[in-house]
């Protein structure tokens, strides 16, 4: 996934400043596909794709758009892969951030409160797969063994996260959540 951050990064140091969250969401989508192969790379595609087309070309993302973008995420995840919760892989903490930004956005919870309700419920949906066999992925391969990892949650990325909430999430707010996600739902596998 380093490689796929590292390939996006680059690809959007000469993007267009003005690009729609959709167009920044297709581009993210083929640079993954591009850059990172395995698994992981059709799947982070698919969901910036979902993502992308779920916010219909909007510059920014209030509240409602993001618990949109957040559970399209989780939804082209669970399209391309066909895992689902319990599995140990990165659906069980995609799919209770995509609820928990929904309820979040509901209830009329500003962009930022919508992404740190999301953040919250993948890191406990993470750390709910400590313990469990994997059934799917690489790390089911080790069976029993695999539920002996540790699934401590990582470090969150603020200087990502953050300051896109703080802008109301223009443009780079796929990135940053996205980040924020990837490190989460990596641990779960």
């Amino acid at each position: 996934m380093d490689i796929g951050w590292t390939a996006v990064g680059a690809d959007l140091d000469g993007a267009p400043t003005g690009e729609t969250i959709t167009e920044l969401c297709d581009r993210i989508a083929q640079t993954f596909l591009t850059a990172v192969g395995a698994s992981s790379g059709p799947l982070y595609a698919s969901a910036f794709r979902s993502a992308g087309a779920a916010v219909s070309d909007r510059l920014d993302l209030d509240g409602e758009a993001l618990a949109a973008w957040i559970g399209a995420m989780s939804d082209g995840i669970l399209a391309r892969g066909g895992a689902a919760p319990g599995d140990k892989t990165m659906i069980d903490a995609w799919t209770p951030a995509a609820a928990a930004a929904r309820e979040a956005a509901a209830a009329g919870r500003s962009a930022g409160a919508v992404l740190a309700a999301a953040r919250d419920a993948a890191r406990a949906g993470m750390e709910a797969t400590s313990g469990i066999e994997s059934r799917r992925g690489r790390s089911a391969k080790l069976g029993a063994a695999a539920s002996a990892i540790s699934t401590s949650a990582p470090p969150l990325p603020t200087s990502h996260c953050g300051p896109c909430a703080q802008r109301s999430l223009r443009n780079d707010a796929a990135l940053g959540a996205s980040r924020f996600f990837h490190g989460v739902s990596a641990s779960c596998g």
